[in-house]
Parts: C-alpha cells; structure tokens; sequence
C-alpha cells in the first residue's frame, strides 16, 4: 500500500512553539504535507472501520490560520497568505518566510516610530500570532497523519487476513486433486492389466491358430503329397499370399528337419521337401524373369517371400550375379586398365608429376559411384532389407571390380618402373578414398534418412494390420533383418577400402619399397660422383704414398725458412665457427604440394633439371660397377685455379651442387606425400622418420661427406706448395647450400608430418642435429685446411725470391719491371681467390675467409722483408711490390686488413728514403715515427748502407 511521501521516517513536529524550534518544525510539516494536498477541499475523518477506504484528504486552504478579530487588523495579506499549507509544499526558505510574514509590520513600524526607534512589543505581539498559527497547523497535521497510518493498519490486517484464507483454500485444493489424481491412476491400471491379458490371450490365440494350420498341411502333405490350399495361397494370394505360403512352408520344413526320425511320415517329408524346393525355384524364376525386365514390384514381392522363405541369400546372389556393370567390367577389365595405363603420360618423369595421373583413374570411380547410386533406387524399392543388400553390392564392387582393376594397373606400372608402380598405388588410394568419403555421405543424406522414414512406415502399417496375423509376422522379421545391418554400412565400406590395399601396405611393405626406391634415384642421380669416389677410395693406398714423395720433394724444394704462419695452420680464433653459420630465412609450413612446387621453383632459372632414368623394380643402382666407366674420366681432371660459371660447376659431375640436391629433395617430397597418403594416420610420424633417415643417411654418408673428404684428401695429396685448387671452394659451396635446402626441406616438408608425436619429433630432430653437425664440422675442417694451403703456396712464391730482385744493378734495372715475378704471382692468384671466394660464401663468411688469408699473407711479408738487403735501387722495387699487394688487399673491401697493409706500405719507405732523411722521418709524428723501434730495427738492418751511413747509431739514439 503506498504511503505519503516523507510520512514513513520522518521525524514528530515538537510541541513547543519557541522560536528555536519553528524553522524545523516549518520543515517537517512541509515535507508531510507535501503529498496531501491533491485530495480535495473536503476534510473527512476517517474512523476505524473505513475498511479500504482512502486516507482524509488534506485541504490547504483549510489550514489557513484564523487570527483572533482582536489581532486581526495585525496581519496583512502577505503573511496571511505566508501562512497557509501551499506556501510550504514548494522550496521553503526560513529568511524568505520571515521576511513575508513581518514585512508589512516593518513598513508600519517605519511609518509610525519616530526616528526610526525599533517597537519591540510591536514584533514580539506580531510573531506570537504566527506562532499560535504555526501551532494550530501542526496539530491538524499531525491528526491527519495519525488517521492515515491507522486506516493503513487496517488494510494491512485485512490483507494478511485475506491471504491466509486464500492460502488455505489453495491447499485444500491441492490436497483435493492429489487425492483426484491418485483415484484416476488407480482406475487406470485396471484396463491396462485387461489390455495385457487380451494381448497375451492373442498371442496365444494366434499361436494355436498357426500350429492348426501347420498341422493340417502337415496332414495334407502326407495324405495326399501335396497341399491344395497352401498351392492356392502361393498362386491366387498375390504378394501377401505368396509371404504367407513362404513362411508356411520355412515352418514345415523346420518341423521335418528338427523331428529327425520321431515318428515323422516319410512321404510327408519328402513331399515337403519337394514343396520346399520348387517354392524356391519357381521364386528365384520369377524374381530372375522381373529382374530382366525391370519389373520392380514383382520382383520386391519375390524377394519378399524369398526373405522370409530363407533369408533372401539366393535372390541377393541372383541380382548381383547378373548385374550388368559386373558382367561388363569382366569382359573389358583388362583393355580398360591398359587404356588408363596408356593415357598416363610422364608417369617415368622422376621430377614432374604428371597432372593427367588423376584425370586418368578418376572416370573410373566416377563411374562406379554412378551405378551404386543408380541401384539404391531399384534396391530400396525391391528388397526389405535395402542396406544389407546395398552392402552386398557394395563389397562385390571392391573385391572385383576395383580390386581387378588395381592389380592390372600396379602389374602394367611394375614392368615399367618402380616410380610407376609406387604413383599408381598412391592415387589409386587417394581415388578410392574418395569415392569411399562420396559413398559415406550418400550414406548419410539419402540412405539413413530412407530407413528412419521406413522404420516408422513400417512400424504403422504392423500396427494397422494386426488383425492379419501372417503378414504382421513377415513384416516383423523383414524389418529385424533390414534395421540389423542399417548402422553398419560406413563401417562396410571402411572395411573394404583396408582390405583392398592390405596386400600392398601391410606390415610396412610399401615403407620398404619406398626407402629401396628412394635409395635406387639417389644413388642414380648421383651415379658418376658415386663411381668417381669408390674408384677414389680404391686409389688412396696409392694416394697416400705418392702424397710421402711429394711432401718429401716439396721440402726439398724450398729454400727459405717456414714461418710460423705458413708452417702451421692459421689461427681459427677470428674464423666462423662454421660456413653454415648463417641462419637460413624463416620459412612457412606450406603444404606438401606447395613444397614441390616451392623446390621447383627454386632449380634454378626456370632451367629444367636433367632427367634420371626412372628405377625399374628389384633394381638398385649402387653407383660403383655401372659407374666406374664414366669415373675413368673424372679421376684424372686437373686442379681448378680460375673461376667457374654455373653451367660449368653443373657440368662437372664431382662437385655438389644445388641442382642435383633439388632433385634429391623432390623426389623425397613426393615420397613424403605417398607416406601421408599410403600410411595410417598413427604410422604417419613413424614412416616419416624412416624416409627423412634414408635421405640424410644417404646425403650425409654417401654423397656431401666422401665429397668433402675427397676435396681434403685432394689438398693434403697436392704437392707442397703447389697452388691450391679451387674446387674445394666449389664443394664447400655446394655442401653448404645443399644443408640449407635440406633444413628448409625439413620445416616445411617433414616437421608437419612428426609434430603430432613429440617422441618421433625428437627422434627427427637427432637425425637432422647428428646430419648438420656432422657436415658443419667437415666444412671447417676443409676450410681450414684450404686456408694453411694457401699460406704454404705464399711461402713457397716467397721462397721464389731471388736475392738480386732488391739489389739489381743499374745495368739491370733498366730492364727490369718494378714489381718482382713473386709478387705478381701472388697478386694474380689474390684476384682470382677474391672472385672464387665472393662467388662461393656468403657475406659473413667471405670477410672470415679472407681476413685470414690476409693475415697470413701479412704475417709471411714481415718475415720475407726481413731476408733480403736492400739497395737504394730496391727500395723502390720492394715498395712498388708492397704498393701490388695492398692494391689486391683492398679489393677485399676489409678494414682490419687495409690497416695492416698501410703498416707494411710504410715500413717500405725505410728502404726508399736516404740515410739522411731517415732521422728526420723516424722523429716526425707520422705512422711510421710512431712505431716501436724494436719492431723497426730488422729492416734497418737489411738496408744495403745500414754499415756506412751508421744507422746503428741513428736506432740507438731513437730507442
């Protein structure tokens, strides 16, 4: 019930009327008030017995104050109308009232005091009046709420007096209906007790009823031989009679059968056994007759009884036996397989993958889809238990026809090549899974929603014939027979598609002829490098001694002494830990047959490979015998000292390269994709750990590593000082790209397929880690070697020296060039390293390369100078020799090599200077005043008036 606003809660207006206390009261009076002015200009009282009535409106106008007639003259209109209950239900300002209610007295005051004296009686008479009149409205108000919250009592009791009734109706209804409910459930049952009896009476009924009738033919049949009545159910019965007479005659015989020899006639049992034959012939015959001519209803009336008769095998047999796919599929199997085989073109092409591969398999499934789709039609509406039919049909067109015509397919490619067989049999798996996931669906659009909507049918129609007993009970067992085998068609054909490639990938037969096959194109794609290094191994006995006589003639050979850093092998402290030591660029996971496409592109200009004979079956190339004719010719090629083309570092079948390794790894990629394709989904990571091992097994143990040890063996085998081949760079060049391409072979090919299994993820990891690491160390190693080489032909140029080349003569020198044979040997063969070196390694490794064989070049240069005199005349040949040199050094583009040679330019100026100046050039501040003097007195030394211009004294005073 609602309440006037500020009633509940607020505060009692005080009794006493002091000054103090009037503006609160003025207050609170308002905010009770301010809800009890819109009830009218009529006062009521309300009584206690005003039930629901509403509370006594409040009037303002009522609440006026009446002043005494004594005061009246007192108060003017103002603060009459100041006083009433409306001035106080707006915003009520205590100094606006005050001024309201005494503004008049305070202009009377003004007019009648003289010099503006303050009355003070005069006040105090005027607000003793407002304050009666402020008192007087209170108490009504205060009557008026305590009459309102007392007619809220009232309603209050009377609405939980009310709904205590109501709530204790509303339970004895509901203690009603619960009683109401349980008499009507128990007079119920009684007729559901009744309904269950006649049923079971039925039944029983029914049964005595078919074992009258069995014995009465029964009777007839060893009577007479024959049954009259069950021949005219069987010809004038139509479809019902002939179901009738199958069931019939399925119990006769199941009597004669089970009876053994209890008593049984015997005519009546051969009499039942003839019925029994001829019932089945004459169906099968008139089923065979409709089938020929497309009669459907015949034919599902026949096969109806033929179901109940015995199960329906026989009629299931005849129509898949006579389908005509069948028959036709027999006589053109084999003509239909070689004109797929035939239409495959480029099916021996190792790096292509023909596109017409599919195109030729595919009319094929297209075909049979067709015809299974073709046939649900005629089999749902002919046979009762569509599915199992649909089943039989399905697994005969397995078995036969697809199965034939694979196994003539895989014989065709197996003559030809393995290649070929191994594609056959991977897209004839991805053909038929197709045609399997097709089948699945119409399985799921068409099939499944055909036996529910027939399920229910069925059901009705039982329901509705119940009064004819033989049909209800052929229906019954119909339908068992067709919901049996309604869940289990996916499953059919899931188990077809297993048994058809079980012959091919069972128990890792295809892995096996996979990683033969795999191991047969490397080794024939490689076959010359492969023959050229078993004739190599053969040869290294050989090798070994003639490599003793050459280092024994080599140091025979040179005459100069060996420094350190020519003797030694340089220090690899400032070398890259590893020509792979650049990371290749992030790569994506594209899929398998972007990855073909990918490699593809990346062969190399557009520039087709050259083709490899595809592997014939059982055959395994192992590159030795048919390879060592070819190998003959490789053996005796000559040291590489210029710089090679692309197309001749292709040519040449010892050195590695990109081209072949992409060969490699397509080939491998296709494998990969027949592993996803031919494997089961939890053998995938298995099987692509066992081909991904077969590749580096075979890159790492047969083809980069005996080609980085065949370059090592071919520096350590070359005579002592002689000028290093450049084919190790070439080797080096083709290992490293090779290990890049194998690594983004790895990401994008092979770690999708094992990062479902962290166990074969790790076993992967190790085979690639072992496979990198393994090359990486190599490399260094043969680039180490190669880099001591180098030092070796400086020293042995070096040692070339003669000692008049920095003494000529006069006579001599007009003749003679001014840089020295040694120094443009050194020069030319500087140049050429430079282009080798920028055109084999990337940036990184390139300045690691040759900021070491500056080094050691710089280190042999401050040895070699300090072994020669020098005249004033060849101090301008060692300086123009030192000029040659720099001037290659700067072609390097390296600035710890650059300071290094401006050192050795200026340490030239000591022999090109007089005696005379050399004190003032070692006093200046310039580069070569600021050397150590320790470190310049060999060279002093070796000026060839180190004596008569007494430079000793010079080095003592400057030390």
């Amino acid at each position: 019930m609602a309440f006037p606003s500020g009633s509940r809660g607020s505060p009692r207006i005080p009794r006493s009327h002091g000054q103090g206390s009037g503006s609160s009261a003025v207050r609170v009076v308002t905010s009770a008030t301010g809800l009890s002015s819109s009830h009218g200009t009529n006062r009521h009282r309300a009584s206690p017995q005003a039930g629901r009535s509403a509370a006594p409106a409040y009037d303002p106008q009522r609440t006026m104050l009446s002043p005494s007639r004594r005061y009246q003259q007192d108060l003017d209109d103002t603060a009459r109308h100041a006083l009433t209950a409306h001035h106080f239900q707006s915003d009520f300002d205590a100094k606006d009232f005050i001024e309201r209610v005494s503004g008049g007295l305070v202009l009377q005051s003004k007019r009648t005091s003289a010099g503006n004296q303050f009355d003070a009686p005069l006040f105090t008479r005027h607000f003793d009046i407002v304050a009666q009149e402020l008192g007087k409205m209170q108490r009504e108000i205060d009557q008026q709420m305590r009459d309102v919250e007392h007619v809220v009592q009232n309603s209050e009791a009377e609405y939980r007096a009310t709904f205590q009734d109501i709530k204790v109706a509303f339970t004895k209804i509901t203690h009603n209906f619960g009683a109401l409910e349980g008499q009507v459930n128990g007079i119920g049952t009684a007729p559901i007790h009744i309904g269950e009896q006649l049923e079971s009476i039925e039944r029983e009924k029914m049964r005595a009823a078919d074992v009258n009738d069995l014995i009465d033919f029964f009777t007839e049949f060893g009577r007479s031989g024959r049954s009259s009545r069950l021949e005219e159910m069987l010809v004038d019965g139509g479809p019902d009679g002939q179901c009738k007479a199958a069931i019939v005659t399925r119990r006769l015989n199941s009597i004669i059968q089970d009876s053994g020899d209890l008593g049984t006639s015997d005519r009546a049992k051969a009499n039942i056994e003839q019925f029994c034959e001829r019932l089945e012939r004459d169906l099968l015959d008139s089923f065979d007759r409709s089938y020929r001519q497309r009669d459907t209803a015949t034919m599902a009336s026949c096969a109806r009884a033929l179901i109940e008769f015995n199960g329906g095998a026989s009629c299931v047999q005849t129509y898949v036996n006579q389908h005509d796919f069948f028959m036709k599929m027999a006589e053109d199997q084999l003509n239909v397989a070689q004109d797929s085989y035939q239409s495959l073109a480029g099916i021996n092409d190792l790096y292509t993958i023909p596109s017409s591969l599919e195109n030729s398999l595919t009319p094929f499934f297209i075909e049979i889809r067709k015809m299974l789709r073709q046939e649900w039609d005629v089999i749902s509406a002919v046979f009762p238990n569509a599915l199992a039919v649909m089943q039989v049909l399905t697994q005969r067109v397995f078995a036969q026809s697809i199965q034939n015509y694979l196994e003539n397919l895989l014989q065709l490619a197996e003559k030809d090549s393995q290649l070929a067989y191994l594609r056959i049999l991977a897209m004839f798996h991805l053909c038929a899974g197709q045609l399997v996931s097709q089948l699945k669906h119409f399985d799921q659009d068409v099939i499944m929603p055909f036996l529910t909507s027939d399920d229910a049918g069925n059901g009705s129609s039982a329901t509705s014939n119940s009064g004819n007993r033989m049909p209800t009970m052929a229906l019954s067992t119909t339908m068992l027979l067709g919901t049996q085998s309604a869940a289990s068609f996916s499953v059919t054909l899931g188990r077809c598609m297993d048994d058809l490639f079980v012959p091919y990938i069972e128990n890792e037969r295809y892995v096996d002829v996979e990683t033969r096959f795999l191991m047969a194109v490397f080794q024939t794609t490689v076959a010359k490098f492969l023959g050229y290094a078993t004739q190599r191994r053969v040869q290294k006995p050989k090798n070994v001694f003639s490599r003793t006589i050459n280092q024994i003639t080599g140091s025979a050979a040179g005459d100069g002494p060996e420094g350190g850093a020519a003797g030694n092998p340089p220090n690899d402290s400032g070398l890259a830990p590893s020509p792979l030591s650049k990371s290749g660029p992030g790569y994506s996971l594209p899929t398998l047959a972007a990855s073909l496409s990918q490699f593809t592109s990346r062969s190399g200009g557009g520039q087709s490979p050259t083709p490899a004979s595809p592997i014939a079956p059982g055959h395994t190339s192992n590159g030795g015998a048919g390879s060592l004719h070819s190998a003959n010719s490789l053996s005796n090629r000559k040291p590489m000292q210029t710089v090679l083309s692309d197309e001749e570092v292709e040519q040449d079948e010892t050195l590695p390269t990109v081209t072949r390794c992409l060969q490699l790894l397509k080939v491998h990629a296709e494998a990969m994709t027949r592993c996803v394709e031919l494997s089961l989904s939890t053998d995938v990571p298995k099987h692509a750990v066992l081909l991904f091992g077969t590749l580096t097994e075979f890159l790492g143990g047969r083809y980069l590593d005996p080609a980085l040890e065949i370059a090592l063996d071919d520096l350590n085998d070359a005579p002592k000082g002689s000028e290093p081949d450049f084919r190790t760079f070439y080797t080096l060049r083709g290992v490293n790209q090779t290990v890049h391409l194998v690594q983004c072979h790895f990401q994008s090919v092979v770690v999708p397929l094992v990062a479902s299994s962290p166990s074969h993820y790790r076993e992967i990891m190790g085979h690639k880690n072992e496979f990198t690491l393994t090359l990486e160390h190599r490399l260094n190693q043969l680039v180490l070697r190669q880099i001591a080489v180098t030092a070796t032909f400086f020293q042995t140029v070096l040692s070339r020296q003669r000692k008049q080349d920095y003494r000529p003569r006069d006579e001599d020198f007009q003749a003679l060039s001014l840089a020295t044979e040694p120094c443009g040997t050194i020069v030319d063969f500087l140049d050429r390293l430079h282009k080798t070196v920028i055109h084999c390694f990337d940036s990184k490794n390139q300045e690691q390369v040759l900021v070491e064989v500056g080094a050691a070049l710089y280190q042999l240069l401050l040895e070699h100078y300090r072994s020669f005199v020098v005249s004033p005349l060849g101090g301008l040949v060692v300086s123009e020799d030192i000029a040659k040199y720099q001037e290659a050094i700067k072609k390097f583009h390296l600035p710890s090599l650059d300071e290094r040679f401006a050192v050795l330019r200026n340490l030239g100026t000591i022999f090109l200077v007089r005696s005379d100046v050399l004190q003032s050039l070692l006093d200046e501040d310039t580069d070569l005043g600021r050397m150590d003097s320790k470190f310049l007195a060999p060279y002093l030394q070796m000026r060839e008036d180190y004596r008569s211009a007494r430079l000793g004294d010079l080095m003592g005073r400057v030390m």
